[in-house]
């Protein structure tokens, strides 16, 4: 016999809100009980015996909390700064970076095909451009336009190959969306942009964030990293201007859509506040990784990843997804 117990119940206020604490717990014959497994996340166990017909029924209560993971801070984000390699501008001077090489297939951008070729931090924005200065791409974390105070932006940007960053953005975005990136078809830059004390003044604190373009030049993504936000209302999302046509794409890419305020203890399709994961690629043309594309190469490749974790010499099957 077993029967189920289920109740939950909040406590202890945090920056992200509260702790969730969930009781489970059932009672059933001594058998059935030393059937059980039971890992690390018992935190809490508790046993009694009860004349019951005859058999010795056990109390298991099993106490899950669940308590938001913090926010981010300056540390979490990609590595930044002058001693990075990062170009810099204060005030409201663009900042102009060059790519290692054009992306292709851009939302906006592919369907005229059109390639971006560099581009440029603006005041909590990023314009990406082609080598035509009648084509851009803006995408808005925080733009207010003239209000607030400028005087004490910081901006950095670079663009990097680095493999240790590489990787880091190609598991945050598979996580993600799963067989984005395989290692046939890896990402070969970041676009790395930096906003520091964004509209800092003497009566407002000054906000932090960063967007991180990730390309393989056909494949584009997007993760914006939101530390801190002080500007309650902002435009965000995507738009272009295309052979001098303004097309307003979507403004509403991001969930939380202009109170950016709440941006940073936001769970979004990420596990960590803050954080947000987007495609930026002409959905249009095919931007899966080929070697991923069908249910069976999917099946395949999760089979292939079980098997690392036990096998020294795997398959032939698998050296696709190695």
């Amino acid at each position: 016999m077993v029967k189920w117990l289920y109740s939950e119940s909040t406590s202890g206020a945090s920056l992200q809100g509260f702790c969730m604490h969930y009781f489970f717990g059932f009672y059933a014959d001594t058998k059935v009980v030393e059937e059980l497994e039971l890992y690390s996340f018992i935190i809490g166990r508790n046993q009694r015996k009860l004349p019951m017909g005859g058999l010795i029924p056990v109390i298991l209560i099993v106490i899950l909390s669940v308590c938001p993971i913090n926010a981010l801070s300056l540390g979490d984000l990609y590595p930044f700064g002058t001693d990075n390699g990062d170009a810099t501008e204060t005030g409201a001077s663009p900042l102009t970076i060059s790519l290692v090489s054009p992306i292709d297939n851009l939302v906006e951008f592919g369907p005229h095909q059109i390639a971006a070729a560099s581009y440029v931090v603006r005041t909590g924005y990023l314009q990406i451009k082609n080598d035509d200065s009648d084509n851009f791409l803006y995408v808005y974390l925080a733009f207010i336009g003239a209000a607030g105070s400028n005087a004490n932006n910081v901006f950095y940007g670079r663009t990097t190959s680095d493999p240790v960053l590489i990787k880091r953005a190609m598991d945050q975005i598979n996580k993600a969306f799963p067989y984005t990136f395989c290692s046939a078809s890896p990402p070969t830059q970041l676009l790395i942009s930096t906003w520091i004390n964004f509209k800092k003044s003497t009566i407002q604190e000054g906000s932090n964030f960063q967007l991180v373009i990730v390309t393989n030049g056909n494949i584009t993504f997007g993760i914006a990293l939101f530390v801190d936000v002080h500007i309650p209302i902002a435009t965000t999302g995507i738009t272009s201007n295309i052979n001098g046509m303004t097309n307003r794409f979507n403004l509403s890419l991001f969930p939380f859509g202009r109170n950016v305020i709440n941006a940073p203890n936001m769970t979004l399709n990420s596990d960590t506040p803050g954080t947000y994961i987007f495609p930026l690629s002409d959905m249009t043309s095919n931007t899966t990784c080929s070697v991923c594309f069908t249910c069976k190469d999917q099946m395949l490749a999760i089979i292939c990843e079980a098997l690392k974790r036990t096998e020294d010499d795997l398959p032939a099957p698998c050296k696709n997804f190695t």
